[in-house]
């Protein structure tokens, strides 16, 4: 399952490891070709584990609106690149927060 709009992305699936943490990022993309021979590379990666986490999780991850404001030139071909900043929550099976993180990003545009 996902649900994504507007620089947020839930996301209840498997995802193939090219995918990991840069769907919210697709999202902002106007059109599927905004997307296109953008890189997103992971520059740090920061976890909290808060409890043990039991059946299905839903991960949701935000770009705020300084993400976006980074990342809109980059997108629409104005820049090269961009470094921002998401976030992310892990939530189990009965709703509780186990994990949340901070992910910073360069973005570069090839």
């Amino acid at each position: 399952m996902l649900r994504a709009a507007d620089g947020e992305a839930e996301l209840a699936l498997e995802t193939p490891a090219s995918l990991t943490n840069v769907i919210a990022m697709i999202t902002t993309a106007e059109d599927a070709d905004a997307f296109q021979r953008v890189v997103p590379l992971g520059a740090v990666a920061s976890l909290e584990f808060l409890a043990p986490a039991r059946g299905r999780l839903v991960a949701n991850c935000r770009l705020d609106d300084q993400a976006r404001q980074a990342l809109r030139p980059v997108l629409s071909g104005d820049s090269a690149r961009a470094r921002l900043t998401t976030r992310a929550e892990v939530v189990d099976a009965v709703g509780e927060l186990v994990c949340r993180g901070r992910f910073d990003w360069s973005v570069r545009r090839t």
